[in-house]
């Protein structure tokens, strides 16, 4: 259970981190853009509900979420690609 725990509160963390780090509407551009990135956060999101109600014990929860996380994991690391390249691209057309 504590590798579990740790585990969520990396996804959180890094979750809510990626949500300062960028704007809600920046957010939604950069998901919008990408159809890669629209699939995996849909499929997650809805798996993990589709889950999360029908289920009650808790390590039934912890053994289903496991085909959620690596599209919920794919999707956090696109946007996070996506944030990297924008600021370069920008860092570029002020040099030049």
């Amino acid at each position: 259970m504590l590798f579990a725990a740790i585990e969520s509160t990396f996804i959180m963390i890094l979750s809510i981190w990626i949500l300062f780090k960028t704007k809600v509407y920046k957010l939604y551009n950069i998901i919008s853009e990408n159809p890669t990135i629209a699939f995996c956060l849909i499929f997650a999101f809805i798996f993990a509900f589709a889950v999360g109600f029908s289920s009650y014990n808790f390590g039934a929860l912890m053994r289903y979420k496991i085909p959620c996380i690596p599209f919920y994991m794919t999707a956090v690391y696109l946007i996070m690609d996506a944030i990297k390249k924008k600021k370069s691209l920008i860092k570029e057309t002020v040099k030049h």
